[in-house]
């Protein structure tokens, strides 16, 4: 069976970084915008903004499967520069499916919880979407031109995305844990309440995609906690001494809850996250 050629976008990313280096046994292709970080041949400089430089690097490249990382995730530069986040969310995602074969390329979509607004309990992937903030709205647009375009296709809607406490990361949580190792006090909120994903777990899953026919949109996930139990959890079972330095509080977060029902990637593709 020929070996499949795979391409990372985003893959100087907090999750694209790690993927790449995961499947280096595949001799995968990743593509960034930061010329600075590139040390090997099979990292390229692109500007996915650009849809001829794009063209031609997908045509020399030929993937089987792309991993659509790149993307302008900080919630406050969405909402602070609309064009820019549309640009860089929905634009590059038109130029991508533009320049591959769109009947036999399969594409892996990471996509949020931000597409809802809170309102439904346990959201499936069929419930109504109602994203509250920019970011969300052009996830969800970028859904749709993936889902009216590709016959191959994974779209992962992603919660919090967490590791032990790599400084790569601006999540809150390896922030807390940076902080609590070394003596910090860390106040979480403790009614403001999410479902969260470690890198390492989510990284060993979308590798498994490779192979994985059962096409569709996921939820990913573990079960809904707030930020101090979820902080409180991963101290307790990777013996970082909390000694009283973290404290709860209240949050006025928007929404306060946002939980997701995984009950679809448990049952079709037996996976299930802690």
């Amino acid at each position: 069976m020929k070996e499949k050629n795979i391409l990372i976008t985003g893959a100087s990313g907090f999750i694209g970084a790690r993927l790449y280096e995961s499947l280096k046994e595949s001799n995968p292709f990743g593509l960034t915008r930061q010329e600075r970080l590139i040390k090997e041949k099979n990292l390229v400089k692109c500007d996915l903004t650009n849809q001829i430089e794009l063209k031609k690097i997908i045509r020399d490249i030929n993937p089987d499967i792309i991993y659509h990382f790149a993307a302008l995730t900080n919630p406050q530069r969405n909402e602070n520069n609309p064009e820019e986040a549309k640009a860089l969310n929905v634009g590059i995602t038109n130029n991508l499916l533009k320049a591959i074969d769109s009947l036999n390329t399969h594409i892996i979509f990471l996509s949020t919880d931000k597409v809802f607004d809170g309102s439904e309990s346990y959201p499936n992937e069929t419930s109504e979407t109602n994203p509250l903030w920019v970011y969300g709205s052009f996830k969800l647009e970028c859904e749709k031109i993936i889902e009216q375009n590709l016959k191959k296709f994974h779209i992962i809607r992603l919660p919090i995305v967490h590791s032990m406490g790599e400084r790569k990361n601006t999540s809150f949580i390896d922030e807390a844990l940076i902080n609590l190792r070394n003596g910090h006090q860390v106040n979480a909120f403790d009614n403001v309440k999410r479902c969260y994903i470690m890198l390492d777990e989510l990284t060993e899953f979308l590798k498994k995609l490779i192979d994985c026919s059962h096409y569709g949109t996921y939820h990913a996930g573990s079960e809904m906690m707030s930020y101090y139990e979820r902080i409180s959890m991963l101290c307790k079972e990777n013996g970082i001494a909390v000694n009283g330095m973290l404290v709860p509080v209240e949050g006025n977060a928007k929404p306060i809850t946002q939980n997701l029902n995984t009950d679809k990637i448990q049952r079709l593709l037996n996976v299930r996250f802690s």
